[in-house]
C-alpha cells in the first residue's frame, strides 16, 4: 500500500501552497484542479481499490477529510491569484494546517486498519 507515499505527497502540498502565494503570478496552480480531491493519487485510491473499506469508519473519516483539504487548499490558490494574500496566509497558516494534519492522522488510521485487515 502507499500511505506513506500518500502522506508525503499531502505534506508537500504547503511547499507549492507556500511558492504560490510566494509569487502568485507565476503560480501555475488552478483552484479548479487543486480542488479536485478525486484527481490525486489518495483520492483515486479512496474512489478506487479502497473502496473496499467504503462500510468503515475510519475509511468514511479519510474521504471526508481529504475532501475538506482540497477544498481549501483550493481557497488559497483561490484566494492567492486574487491578490488577497493576507487571506490565503491566513488560510494556509490556520485552516489549511488543521486539514493538513487531520489528513495525515486519517492516512495513519486507515494504514494501520488496512494492515490489521491483510489476511
Amino acid at each position: 500500500m502507499f500511505f506513506d507515499e500518500a502522506i508525503a505527497t499531502h505534506t508537500e502540498w504547503r511547499m507549492q501552497l507556500r511558492a504560490c502565494l510566494a509569487e502568485p503570478g507565476q503560480c501555475g496552480l488552478m483552484p479548479e484542479e487543486v480542488g479536485r480531491a478525486d484527481a490525486c493519487a489518495l483520492g483515486r485510491w479512496i474512489r478506487g481499490e479502497g473502496s473496499v473499506y467504503a462500510n468503515e469508519q475510519v475509511f468514511r473519516a479519510l474521504s471526508e477529510q481529504h475532501r475538506h483539504f482540497h477544498s481549501i487548499a483550493a481557497e488559497v490558490v483561490r484566494k492567492a491569484q486574487e491578490g488577497e494574500l493576507l487571506e490565503a496566509e491566513a488560510l494556509l497558516c490556520g485552516e489549511y494546517l488543521r486539514r493538513s494534519g487531520a489528513v495525515i492522522s486519517a492516512i495513519v488510521e486507515m494504514k494501520e486498519h488496512a494492515l490489521r485487515d491483510v489476511p
